[in-house]
């Protein structure tokens, strides 16, 4: 825990304190808890955590503290950060996106509920999920990937499902699953084609998310041949389409996308520049192509006397800012919207 709350800060400590203790609680095994124990753990976590963040404190003058405790911390849980908010229930949709194919076995576990969880590692798993969505639903600031400590805990839970739906019917997916996870994979390469249609700055690669069509074709193939006696595990199919889906995908037609968005089209630009600023909100993924602190400024006043003592330096901003800092005698130079984002990005110099 110490560990997790050096890189992670106090969500690191406090999902998991809050799912041991609510954990206790339902077991009623409190009585179990020796104070002896707890206070020399404390003690530990104390012991490594605490001399990293207080010499990050003192040589920062406290802005490390301000930034990451209150900001990151606090901050995202309270207001939506960077334009990344959405409804209650998007994390769940997350989580099911992310645990595809699997995560068609949902409906089936519930049904099966009865015995998917008398084991109590499968009961635990389903706290740990259920507080994972809550607390994530409930936080005004919503990304993909803040589910992702909750996937060995539901694959606990749809490993065990689809294990005993073996045990029944010598089947691994149900035949309205395996339909419905077919028609996904079909889905995806349209969805994919449509969402770069409307992408003003993907046109030259809109057609990229039809490499994907071999995914569906080759579970489509193998379905058929199975169907026609061809022995196989049952899983194949589906298995093959998937592997196929996420190969083709990560390694092919994501990447062509992704070097497309405005941080890495604009990265030579910023890097080349003898210096580089913020106005307002921002693309904080240029702190990382620049790999060097970004001045952030929130006035005209404190920018223009940035710029005098740094001539030649760009300032990196959002387009609905340019207007007020055209009037501070800057230009724009480049533009370029966020891919599937609302704000676009702009670079001004002087």
């Amino acid at each position: 825990l110490a560990f997790a709350v050096l890189a992670k800060g106090p969500v690191a400590i406090a999902i998991p304190g809050l799912c041991l203790s609510a954990w206790a609680l339902l077991r009623g095994s409190w009585k179990s808890v020796k104070v002896s124990e707890i206070a020399t753990a404390c003690l530990l976590f104390l012991f490594i955590s605490i001399p990293w963040y207080a010499a990050v404190h003192r040589v920062t003058e406290g802005a490390w503290t301000k930034g990451f405790f209150l900001m990151h911390n606090i901050g995202r849980f309270s207001r939506p950060m960077e334009g990344h908010d959405g409804f209650f229930a998007l994390p769940v949709l997350f989580l099911a996106a992310g645990l595809l194919p699997l995560s068609s076995l949902s409906f089936q576990a519930y049904r099966m509920r009865n015995t998917v969880f008398t084991a109590p590692i499968v009961r635990f798993s389903l706290l740990v999920t259920f507080i994972h969505l809550l607390a994530f639903g409930l936080s005004a600031t919503k990304l993909p990937n803040y589910v992702m400590p909750a996937y060995p805990f539901t694959a606990v839970i749809l490993g065990r499902c689809a294990s005993l739906y073996m045990e029944r019917t010598e089947v691994s997916v149900p035949r309205s699953a395996e339909r419905m996870l077919l028609g996904i994979l079909w889905l995806l390469p349209v969805a994919g084609l449509f969402a770069l249609t409307s992408e003003p700055g993907l046109q030259d690669v809109r057609m990229v998310p039809l490499w994907l069509i071999a995914a569906p074709l080759l579970a489509t193939m193998l379905l058929l041949a199975r169907r026609r006696g061809i022995r196989m595990p049952h899983l194949l199919p589906l298995a093959a389409g998937w592997l196929a889906f996420n190969s083709i995908g990560l390694h092919h037609a994501f990447p062509v996308v992704y070097h497309r968005n405005p941080v890495a089209v604009m990265s030579g630009l910023v890097g080349s520049a003898p210096a580089v600023s913020a106005y307002g909100i921002y693309n904080p993924a240029f702190n990382i192509v620049l790999d060097a602190p970004v001045k952030k400024f929130y006035n005209l006043d404190s920018l223009t006397a940035w710029l005098d003592r740094n001539q030649g330096g760009l300032v990196v901003s959002r387009k609905k800012a340019a207007d007020s800092l055209r009037s501070a005698g800057l230009h724009v130079i480049a533009e370029q919207r966020d891919l599937f984002e609302k704000p676009t990005t702009v670079i001004l110099r002087r």
